[in-house]
This record gives structure tokens, C-alpha cells and sequence, in this order.
């Protein structure tokens, strides 16, 4: 079972631009995890000593050139999972949305950026938030944990808790081998009989997102793709 939204909350507050709370975020993130998730606890000890050692100025100016400078330790999941085309200005138009129906205020950052999407996981329908944080999130924070350990970078603590709070989620039920599927995605090969197609296992959408987290859909009216 997922943790609480706090959880997700005390981590994604440790992927923000540092501020003067930063090493409280960091001590309160650390009783947090020991509680809901002790593994992602014992991940993110290094990064607390760490913190507490730092000034911060040194830790705005870590911060900066750990993520602001380097594409593979960007923190927009949807930059990991789609690259940089018209695909992810769609995802982080739906990611938006999703973030207003769940209450989560945006920081300034792109609606893909962790900060959000953790608490947003927190937040949402927990199977709709498992196959989000399987299909696009784990991947992504995979990739960015293996960038920060191949540097040394004291954030790599951070996104191994972060793995390991992920993995707590579960996915939606999935229908077994050879049921039928909706046509909405993807639409059924000619012929198909009732407008279903048969499957032999989950189906996907383009970029790793679920079918049950929906495909990834165009815009509403009045609605504008974040831009950089």
C-alpha cells in the first residue's frame, strides 16, 4: 500500500530550490520515512548529514548545478519519458489538470517536475497514481538516481528514497490475457467486431503511461501547453 500523502510530500519538498527550511524539510522528511517507508529512511541518511553541513548558499548553488545544468538529471519526468516533442506538452497539459482536481498548488516549476508529480501520487485515485508512478515516474527517477550516483552527488539519496516510496504503489487491476479491451486506445484493427480488440496483456500508450491512466489526450478548450 502507498504511504500517506505526507510522505510525498517531505520528498518532493527535498527536490525544490533550497531554502531556509531546507534542513528542517530534510530532518522532517528522515522521521517521516522511518515511519511510512523505513527502507526510503535509511536511503535518504546520507543526504540529511549532508544538508546539515552546507550553507545555504551552497546548497542553492549544489542545487543549480546538479539539476538546472544537465539534461539527463533534469527533474521533469516528462522530459525522461517523451524527450522534448509535442507528445510532453500533452502529458504535462493532463499532468495539470490532474494537479488542479487534486488540490496540489504549482511552485513555478513545469507541471511534470517531481515536485509536483510526488505529491500529486500522494493525492490521486491510488490506481490511476500506481500505474502513473510504475509506467512514467520510476523509470524517469531511475534514470536521474543513476546520473547522481555516477557523479557522487549527495541528491542521489534523495531519489533512492524516492524509488523506494515508489515502489510502495500498486497498479489498477489489470484484465487477464485475451479479455477485451476498450477501442478508444488503441483503435481496433478492421473488422474488429462490437468496436473491441483483444489483448494478451496490458495495453500502452506511447511514453510507457498505462492504458488505465488514459491515453495521453489533446488539450481541453482554453487549455495552453506549459512552455519552458
Amino acid at each position: 500500500m502507498r504511504p500517506d500523502s505526507a510522505t510525498h510530500d517531505a520528498l518532493a519538498a527535498l527536490l525544490r530550490y533550497p531554502c531556509e527550511r531546507t534542513v528542517e524539510d530534510a530532518e522532517q522528511a528522515a522521521r517521516t520515512l522511518r515511519a511510512a517507508c523505513p527502507t526510503a529512511g535509511d536511503a535518504l541518511a546520507p543526504f540529511l548529514g549532508w544538508v546539515r553541513s552546507q550553507s545555504l548558499g551552497a546548497l542553492e548553488e549544489a542545487y543549480t548545478r546538479t539539476f538546472d545544468n544537465s539534461a539527463d538529471r533534469a527533474l521533469e519526468v516528462g522530459w525522461h519519458t517523451f524527450g522534448e516533442n509535442y507528445t510532453r506538452g500533452t502529458f504535462m497539459v493532463r499532468m495539470r489538470r490532474r494537479l488542479r482536481e487534486a488540490g496540489v498548488e504549482e511552485n513555478g516549476e513545469l507541471p511534470d517536475h517531481l515536485s509536483h508529480l510526488l505529491p500529486l501520487l500522494g493525492r490521486a485515485e491510488a490506481g490511476w497514481a500506481g500505474d502513473l508512478a510504475h509506467d512514467s515516474v520510476a523509470p524517469a527517477v531511475a534514470k536521474i538516481h543513476d546520473a547522481l550516483v555516477e557523479q557522487e552527488n549527495p541528491w542521489a539519496a534523495v531519489l533512492a528514497a524516492v524509488a523506494h516510496v515508489l515502489a510502495m504503489h500498486e497498479r489498477a487491476p489489470r484484465a487477464p490475457a485475451g479479455s477485451w479491451i476498450p477501442s478508444v486506445w488503441p483503435p481496433p484493427p478492421p473488422g474488429a467486431a462490437d468496436g473491441r480488440a483483444e489483448t494478451a496483456g496490458p495495453a500502452q500508450v506511447p511514453g510507457g503511461v498505462h492504458l488505465a491512466c488514459g491515453p495521453i489526450d489533446p488539450a481541453a478548450p482554453g487549455e495552453e501547453v506549459p512552455r519552458e
